[in-house]
């Protein structure tokens, strides 16, 4: 069995689709080794040299501007060149002219592009209006992230069919959760960390709404001085909002910006933070959730469906558009109770072997408990 896989998201520092793409493609590539993976990239992906049953199909084309349309006009004719039984997609966006025997599967992440346009720069959803409805109608299967994801395919385009929606969760990875209380002293002076710390883990898009923490945050000094709020993860947009409100209100030196940071720092945040919080308006899942309900002390999220989905009564939630509240909470939250068996749901080698079942066909239709 051949299978052709996208795996452009997988270069680079690897983020919420690279990291999903990379651990289902890597469990199934151990587990199912009379298979034949193609997967489909610009560079060399060295993480699966080793794996006799994986073909690493590089562009041939040496631009750094090849994605979007490009990309998938050149992934069509691969598909066509190899004769492929089946192709997966992690990212929806799936090429045009596909050989009709190829079985097409596809992940759908989240529609934030239709819940939040205004969020959304033209050029995404424009892409994404055009590519989506491609691909519901073409995939013989699409795998949706959580209930919650299946549910807004099904608003947005009610003429899709249920029956072929799939919802198979994301995993997290092991290497950024611990029982373990971990102090570098090397880490904390790199970023400038000097006192107790809130922590938000998330790219600064509007979506995420760190606006609000920010000002929570400002709230928050006004009763307990002694914190500083670290912000880390990679900056996609200009973030002038958050800069003028932080200059504006002098807290440029209690407000940290990490930008992009190292797989094997990031479960020391999660140990030394005092408490971590997530703000986001709209997900499709949230992994660093996940990893940091098992690390953190203290945990505040948004209050939206997919994060009740996940959590249901486990953690803390706020209205994500409510400063007050927020600022409130992070002065008072207690300390979380941990649920032992959270994460078996959660569990990568799981996950992908369920992703293979839905690549070759299985029938089995309910997500993994």
């Amino acid at each position: 069995m051949k299978i052709g896989v996208d795996a452009f998201s997988i270069e680079g520092n690897r983020t919420g689709v690279g990291n999903y793409t990379y651990f289902n493609i890597l469990y199934m590539v151990r587990n199912n080794p009379s298979v034949d993976f193609y997967l489909f990239s610009k560079d060399n992906l060295h993480e699966f040299e080793n794996y006799p049953n994986v073909h690493n199909i590089k562009s041939s084309f040496r631009s750094k501007k090849l994605r979007g349309t490009i990309w998938l006009l050149y992934i069509a004719f691969l598909l066509n060149r190899y004769n492929f039984d089946i192709f997966w997609s992690p990212n929806f966006f799936t090429p045009m002219w596909i050989p009709k025997k190829t079985r097409v599967i596809s992940t759908v992440m989240d529609l934030s592009p239709l819940a939040f346009p205004n969020f959304t720069n033209k050029k995404t959803k424009n892409s994404f209006n055009v590519n989506l409805p491609r691909t519901l109608k073409r995939s013989d299967t699409i795998i949706a992230i959580s209930d919650f994801t299946k549910s807004e395919i099904i608003k947005y385009y009610p003429k899709t069919n249920a029956d072929k929606i799939r919802v198979n969760y994301v995993g997290y990875d092991d290497n950024n959760v611990s029982d373990t209380l971990i102090e570098n002293n090397s880490i904390r002076k790199k970023y400038n960390i000097e006192k107790k710390f809130i922590l938000s883990l998330s790219s600064l898009v509007p979506r995420k709404n760190t606006i609000t923490l920010v000002k929570a945050f400002n709230e928050v000094l006004k009763k307990d001085n002694d914190y500083n709020l670290v912000l880390v993860g990679r900056k996609d947009i200009d973030t002038g909002e958050l800069s003028r409100f932080i200059f504006d209100n002098n807290i440029s030196d209690r407000v940290i910006f990490t930008d992009f940071i190292p797989d094997s720092e990031i479960l020391w945040f999660y140990k030394n933070c005092d408490i971590y919080v997530s703000t986001s308006l709209y997900e499709g899942f949230g992994i660093p959730n996940i990893e940091a309900y098992i690390s953190v002390k203290r945990m505040l999220i948004s209050d939206i469906p997919v994060y009740r989905e996940i959590f249901e009564e486990l953690v803390e939630y706020f209205n994500p558009l409510d400063v007050i509240e927020l600022s409130n909470k992070i002065l008072n939250t207690p300390e979380l109770i941990k649920k032992s068996d959270f994460l078996i749901k959660f569990n990568w080698e799981s996950i992908a072997s369920k992703t293979f079942e839905i690549l070759i066909g299985s029938k089995e239709n309910e997500k993994f408990n």
